[in-house]
């Protein structure tokens, strides 16, 4: 009976560890669903006209840059590498939320996309290392389900927290989501 009870708890444990990892893959839908629909307000803020397409620009090639780490994380570990990508992205949003300047947005997005392509790639590797074959194919399914789901509140919860509070509040909103996946890594996530 006791081998039963422990099968189940390891099976459940597993469910939430890759619910967790499934919402870590969507790194890029909370870095830049919360804060696209406010660029032409940042682009007025800033005086800065069209060039916050920058801003978006300046994501994706820390994202391209961040891709880089793959290899970190078989070095160091999955679940270290996830923590130090949202550490990283907290980093990068503290900059974008403290930032005046357009330099200033582009270096934070920058900073924030290779976060979280260091945490994004972890979480997926965590799904290929479920076993081999079918069990790798369900896993990273079920991660992917979650992946879809997130993106789901992502833009409400920036334009809500952008219109109530203004657009430096949706970085430290995208720090405090980073925060409680970063907590939910080192409380539910094993190492693989």
């Amino acid at each position: 009976m006791s081998e039963t009870n422990n099968k189940q708890k390891k099976i459940k444990f597993e469910a939430l560890m890759y619910i967790i990892c499934g919402c870590i893959l969507s790194m890029g839908a909370i870095h830049m669903d919360t804060i696209n629909w406010i660029l032409p307000q940042v682009a007025t803020d800033l005086a800065s006209g069209h060039s916050t397409l920058m801003v978006t620009s300046g994501f994706f090639y820390g994202m391209m840059i961040g891709h880089v780490v793959g290899p970190l994380s078989d070095m160091i570990g999955k679940k270290k590498t996830m923590i130090l990508g949202f550490v990283v992205c907290i980093l990068g949003a503290i900059v974008g939320g403290t930032s005046g300047s357009l330099g200033g947005l582009i270096v934070a997005r920058l900073i924030q996309g290779i976060g979280g392509a260091a945490s994004s790639n972890a979480a997926r590797a965590i799904g290929g290392d479920a076993g081999k074959g079918k069990k790798s194919a369900i896993t990273l399914t079920f991660m992917q389900i979650w992946s879809g789901a997130l993106p789901i509140i992502l833009p409400l919860s920036g334009k809500w927290v952008g219109n109530a509070m203004g657009w430096q509040a949706i970085f430290w909103l995208q720090a405090i989501i980073c925060g409680i996946l970063c907590v939910l890594v080192l409380l539910f996530v094993a190492e693989t």
